[in-house]
């Protein structure tokens, strides 16, 4: 009878061993179902804000754009308008640069001062600048 003892508290001692590990996998699993959702939720969370961020960063490039296109149209603007009046310039509408050529103004040699032809120039690109821009035009 002693044997029969022995080898039913074995089997009982192995029963309670094999429900410690099931219990440790279960809490185990569920251990790793919450640190899956956590990830999930901080996932979506990241993906939200990113959108966000794409959402705002098109906005900031339609207004560039938009703000490249006026400057182009401003520049064209400025240039017909000289043009008209007899006075030629360069327009580089990608960079937003106007130059004034050589023929516009022109000192003679070792003279500070301006002949006729390019102090009337002058007074044309200052009234169509004043025209075209009086916010920066300033008033004497």
């Amino acid at each position: 009878m002693a044997e029969t003892d022995d080898q039913t508290f074995l089997e009982d001692e192995g029963a309670g061993y094999l429900v410690s590990v099931s219990d440790i996998m279960a809490g185990l699993l569920f251990v790793f179902i919450i640190t899956l959702v956590a990830f999930v939720i901080q996932f979506q969370y990241a993906s939200d804000a990113k959108e966000q961020q794409q959402q705002i960063l098109e906005e900031k490039v339609d207004d560039l754009t938009n703000a490249r296109k006026l400057r182009k149209a401003l520049l064209t603007q400025i240039q017909d308008e000289l043009d008209e009046q007899g006075v030629k310039v360069q327009v580089d509408l990608e960079q937003g640069i106007l130059r004034l050529t050589e023929e516009t103004i022109r000192f003679r040699t070792g003279d500070s001062s301006l002949d006729e032809q390019p102090r009337r120039n002058i007074e044309i690109i200052s009234r169509v600048l004043a025209e075209l821009l009086p916010c920066y035009a300033g008033t004497s």
